[in-house]
């Protein structure tokens, strides 16, 4: 048996814990299953990422919602995802790199819970060129990426089929320097 607590008192309890500003703090419905748009995940990500301890939820029978880039950063400490207790599919693209959830450095607070995050890749950027071309930059944190100092509490999510996959390295010429590395979702310079 699963006990229900309401988000207002979770988004309270957060920011009164970690004394931070949640005045402002919103609830934004996911509406649409598209990728781009009103009603979106990806608009739902940056809207709340302009209101701390915002929480992000998905209206009833939306369905996969399917991305087919990668989604923003959260950037906003005490974001919450919540899907319905059925848990909510977020699919990656077959044809795209679609990394999902990414926190920046130092958010905390950061909850996603009833969540089914699948077949999402991410790719690293690819090597610059020149006399002696960089390297692919890393694929990393297809599903989920929670860079150094952030704090994400992951409760009811699933991870299936996701793969991280390094940029191609530069191609050689003969022109003189080397290329840069490839970045983490963005190529190097030439």
């Amino acid at each position: 048996m699963r006990t229900y607590i309401p988000r207002a008192l979770i988004t309270s309890l957060i920011c009164f814990t970690l004394q931070w500003d949640c005045a402002d703090a919103a609830i934004f419905t996911v509406t649409s299953n598209s990728d781009n748009g009103t009603g979106t995940l990806r608009e739902a990500i940056q809207s709340a990422n302009g209101t701390p301890g915002s929480t992000i939820n998905f209206a009833a029978g939306l369905g996969a919602i399917q991305i087919t880039s990668p989604l923003p950063p959260i950037t906003a400490v005490g974001t919450q995802v919540i899907g319905p207790i059925t848990s909510q599919i977020i699919k990656g693209s077959t044809t795209n790199p679609t990394a999902a959830f990414f926190v920046l450095e130092g958010i905390t607070g950061v909850v996603l819970q009833n969540l089914t995050i699948q077949d999402v890749t991410a790719v690293g950027g690819a090597g610059g060129g020149g006399g002696a071309a960089g390297g692919g930059g890393m694929g990393a944190g297809a599903g989920l990426l929670v860079a150094s100092g952030a704090g994400v509490s992951v409760s009811n999510v699933s991870f299936t089929n996701n793969k991280a996959q390094g940029g191609a390295g530069g191609s050689n010429s003969s022109q003189s320097g080397g290329g840069g590395g490839g970045g983490f979702r963005a190529s190097g310079g030439a």
